[in-house]
């Protein structure tokens, strides 16, 4: 079993979304934070979610183990990545991952306020 406690900061500055983008914003935290708490061994996070121009920006980091990404995806490894990755795509969201053995963990999501008018964002970018 995972750790169960750690320490989570927020900063929210986004103003009222419609509820179909704000349950899949929500559903994207809570599947994060889900992760976290399972698998990360973090005593730190923190979420920021603002809007900038015509994006609304998620941001969420922690202090934890990291993973290997390449490795997870090519073993086919994470519900909860797939998961997000899902999300992020009905909301035409540019998704960057990054992490590494050791080094944390932090998704960047970049969700056009107008995404039921956009093309399909990028998958989870693995650099």
């Amino acid at each position: 079993a995972g750790q169960t406690g750690f320490k989570l900061t927020t900063r929210i500055d986004i103003p009222s979304l419609p509820d179909e983008p704000s349950l899949h914003i929500y559903r994207l935290v809570q599947e994060i934070i889900h992760n976290i708490r399972q698998h990360a061994a973090a005593t730190e996070a923190y979420i920021l979610l603002k809007q900038q121009d015509e994006y609304i920006i998620l941001a969420i980091k922690d202090n934890g183990k990291g993973f290997d990404r390449e490795k997870a995806f090519a073993q086919g490894k994470g519900l909860g990545l797939r998961n997000i990755r899902s999300r992020a795509d009905a909301l035409r969201a540019k998704v960057q991952l990054v992490t590494a053995p050791g080094k944390g963990t932090q998704y960047h999501l970049q969700i056009p306020i107008d995404y039921e008018h956009k093309p399909p964002g990028q998958r989870i970018d693995r650099r």
